[in-house]
């Protein structure tokens, strides 16, 4: 018996020896590390808008018990929503933020991670920015030609009720809470799915809505162009409600020197056949049609010998020659007295179809030529500037045309 207790007892120790040696090699195995604050949120796709509700859709954080969700409109300078979310696919709409998102409108979204101490919150993870889709509507978007400086044409597809206003808003009135003009639509301008509304201010940002009673059908963005030149300044000679071909001759042969000759949107005049001798604008006007003012050359617009002239401005004029082999927009030639121009400009304007654009000759003189922001072509073998006669003359006008100053973009 004593035998077998003592053999019992070598077993027991043995056995506790293993249990001691298998616990500290799983100690030695397998530290326990410090608890640390959750990894920043992470999307299972991009941010994503229906309507006017934005949609999250994140990676399932195991330790998270709920997620901050922040939503901005200026980058967060300033917070515009805050709410919390149990889940990871998480709805920006109204029954999260308390009022209906705006729609067409960019927003700025951001989430955290709350642990079940928030010690261990995640850092914040900024998820970048979506764009609410438009409201949906029979309302138009607005093509180049349907805004100038102080006027707008509204544009919609006639469906349902009849549209009976057009309202316009500040472009910082989100909710379109505070028109800043309202204009009733007749029956026939319903039914042509069109209203010119007037009284903008130039280079302005509006929201131009349309309503059908107090129901709104939608709106849509505009910019007004920078102001045009006043047809009332004294300075001004106005053709801009003119459709005479002929009226453009008649205003030069009238204009005291440096007149702006305005001209009507859409319609083509007639270059005048009289030489030239005083400083002139020839400027297209705004309007809501999509041609633009053409000035027509069946010859060539020549200056009176011995003139000096210290500009002549087209801006915002399609010139346009009959014959590609025959017409320039200027054809100058004198002797004597020289001819002197000291700038001669092209801007937004579109050329083409002449032999050349300048051509002098004998002692013509032209210091600078600008043409800027403009579209050259169907040019003859006379090109852009041409000095066209021989021996001395032809060598200082090489000199003069040294000076071009050519913007063509």
């Amino acid at each position: 018996m004593k035998y077998h207790k003592t053999l019992n007892a070598i077993k027991i120790t043995f056995s506790t020896l293993i249990l001691v040696g298998i616990l500290s090699s799983c100690s030695k195995d397998e530290p326990v590390y410090e608890k640390t604050r959750l990894f920043r949120p992470v999307q299972n796709a991009d941010l994503k808008a229906t309507a006017n509700v934005i949609i999250v859709n994140l990676a399932k954080i195991k330790e998270a018990i709920s997620y901050k969700v922040e939503v901005s409109q200026d980058s967060f300078v300033t917070v515009l929503y805050t709410f919390v979310s149990d889940t990871n696919y998480i709805l920006i709409n109204q029954a999260t933020v308390g009022e209906e998102l705006d729609y067409n409108s960019l927003y700025q979204v951001r989430v955290l991670a709350n642990a079940a101490s928030s010690e261990y919150n995640s850092k914040v993870a900024l998820l970048g920015s979506v764009r609410t889709e438009r409201f949906p509507s029979i309302q138009l978007l607005p093509r180049i030609f349907d805004v100038t400086d102080v006027k707008a044409r509204a544009r919609w597809t006639p469906s349902g009720a009849a549209i009976t206003a057009v309202k316009t808003f500040a472009k910082s009135d989100t909710k379109l809470k505070t028109p800043l003009g309202t204009y009733t639509v007749s029956a026939a301008e319903n039914t042509s799915g069109e209203k010119i509304i007037d009284k903008l201010t130039p280079n302005t940002s509006y929201q131009v809505a349309i309503y059908s009673g107090n129901t709104i059908r939608g709106w849509v963005d505009y910019k007004t162009l920078v102001a045009d030149v006043n047809p009332a300044d004294p300075n001004v000679i106005n053709l801009s409600e003119s459709e005479d071909p002929s009226a453009l001759a008649s205003a030069v042969a009238a204009a005291a020197d440096g007149n702006i000759i305005l001209l009507k949107k859409g319609i083509r005049y007639d270059i005048p056949t009289d030489p030239l001798n005083k400083s002139i604008t020839i400027k297209g006007a705004y309007g809501l049609v999509p041609e633009r003012t053409e000035v027509f050359s069946k010859g060539d617009w020549k200056v009176t010998p011995g003139a000096k002239i210290n500009y002549i401005i087209f801006d915002n004029i399609d010139f346009i020659g009959l014959d590609m082999g025959a017409h320039y927009a200027f054809n100058i030639s004198n002797s004597g007295t020289p001819t002197v121009i000291k700038d001669l400009k092209f801007l937004n304007c579109t050329i083409k179809n002449v032999r050349g654009i300048i051509r002098l000759r004998s002692t013509s003189f032209i210091t600078n030529l600008t043409i800027s922001n403009s579209i050259v072509y169907d040019i003859g073998n006379y090109g852009l500037f041409t000095c066209d006669s021989d021996g001395t003359d032809q060598a200082a006008l090489i000199m003069f045309y040294s000076k071009i100053l050519l913007f063509i973009e």
